[in-house]
């Protein structure tokens, strides 16, 4: 004999873990995704400022030179893109990417 309160169905346990668990992997998924689309884009970035400053360095460099107020912009625009080529190397972005990328389709891909 009950006594008037509701015992819960097993089956709304699970479909409620099932849901979280859900949940939780399509935002990880998102994140992951987030997270590939800035290094692709940090990554973009650092490439055209390395090709610029590099093919445009001594041409630049000609011109620039001689005012001494455009010295110190081509001057600290070389200095970042020489410091943002280390990091680039150094960290690897391009590995980072193509690793992170193929993890993410062989994780999320069997679980939705």
């Amino acid at each position: 004999m009950t006594t008037g309160s509701m015992t819960e169905d097993p089956r709304d346990t699970l479909w409620n873990d099932a849901f979280y668990t859900y949940y939780d992997a399509y935002f990880e998924e998102l994140l992951s995704d987030t997270l590939v689309q800035r290094w692709t884009r940090i990554d973009f970035i650092v490439k055209i400022l390395v090709a610029l400053t590099a093919s445009g360095s001594a041409v630049a460099g000609w011109t620039l030179w001689e005012k001494p107020e455009l010295k110190v912009v081509w001057g600290a625009i070389s200095l970042i893109a020489a410091i943002a080529s280390i990091f680039h190397t150094t960290a690897l972005v391009d590995n980072f990417i193509k690793e992170h990328t193929k993890e993410s389709l062989n994780k999320y891909r069997f679980m939705r």
